[in-house]
């Protein structure tokens, strides 16, 4: 009956991990069940079994995105929500990171190897702290922890960093993203949005991302390409910026405010644009927006969902 419910709660963790929560959990309520002090008992259990909650909850987390994403997109989600905390890095430092960090759930989430999750969960995290610890404080006190999967989820539940004041950034010449490593170079373009706009959610991202695939579908094998790609880009630079700076100024406002004051804020911008509004349309709304920031703000919303509400 537990292994039914943890499973219902965890759909997409890996099943060695279910297990292993599982086994924990029996073997804690055998021992403190039959113990004079029952609740010390299982306050210390509890406890012990720390590590393995942690690592079901995000490997549940992971695997939904990659089975949601696939290989290509959550390697950009995890380039993006590196770039947003840490916007100070070059993408040379965070690419091999995020690559890094999609090819350990790419090959757990579906792996039956009771530890595959646990292991290269901890490689990767080694790898992360090596890398970014002397360039950034805040991970370098996420890494201070022995445990190296309490130090992954210190570095993955990092707020963004306030956004530095960069020049406009450089969009990928034809060259670039007509070429073999087009990918790579709408990816390149995306962390440099996402470090100018460190609030943006991933789903607005990832949007971003699939709009710049499907214009390299069609552009890239079109009769005339620089024709193509110039009207894609006179579109995208009426509407990119306005879309970007609603999305980060939402979110930035619902992480610094509390809920209260971030919903009395929408109403008051809104009433500023829309004066001639009712009560009523303001309201639904205020509603809206408060939902969606509600949802797909944070780091861990679910991808699917945010990405239809975008």
């Amino acid at each position: 009956r537990f292994l039914h419910e943890y499973a219902s709660s965890y759909g997409q963790a890996p099943l060695p991990v279910l297990l292993g929560s599982t086994r924990t959990f029996l073997s804690m309520v055998s021992t403190c069940c039959i113990s004079p002090a029952p609740t010390a008992c299982f306050l210390k259990e509890k406890l012990e079994r720390k590590t393995l909650s942690l690592l079901t909850l995000m490997s549940n987390r992971a695997c939904s995105r990659f089975t949601a994403y696939g290989m290509d997109k959550l390697t950009l989600s995890y380039l993006t929500s590196l770039a947003q905390k840490m916007p100070g890095a070059s993408f040379e430092d965070l690419f091999p990171l995020a690559e890094d960090a999609a090819e350990v759930f790419s090959q757990c989430c579906d792996s039956v190897a009771e530890d595959c999750v646990q292991k290269k969960l901890s490689e990767h995290t080694a790898k992360a702290c090596g890398a970014l610890s002397a360039r950034d404080e805040r991970f370098a006190d996420c890494c201070k922890g022995k445990n190296l999967l309490q130090n992954y989820f210190c570095i993955s539940s990092l707020p963004p960093a306030p956004a530095p004041k960069l020049p406009e950034a450089q969009k990928p010449t034809e060259g670039q993203l007509c070429g073999e490593e087009g990918a790579r170079h709408a990816k390149r373009y995306l962390y440099e949005l996402a470090r100018r706009h460190t609030s943006i959610p991933a789903a607005f991202l990832g949007k971003l991302y699939d709009a710049s695939e499907k214009v390299r579908g069609e552009c890239c094998s079109a009769k005339d390409t620089p024709a193509c790609l110039g009207s894609k880009r006179l579109l995208m630079g009426e509407e990119l910026p306005p879309f970007l700076e609603k999305a980060n100024q939402l979110c930035g406002q619902y992480a610094q405010l509390n809920f209260l004051d971030f919903k009395k804020r929408l109403r008051e911008s809104l009433v500023q644009r829309m004066p001639q509004a009712s009560p009523e349309l303001l309201g639904r709304l205020v509603e809206q927006r408060a939902e969606f920031a509600s949802t797909c703000c944070p780091s861990n919303s679910p991808p699917l969902y945010c990405a239809a509400k975008v």
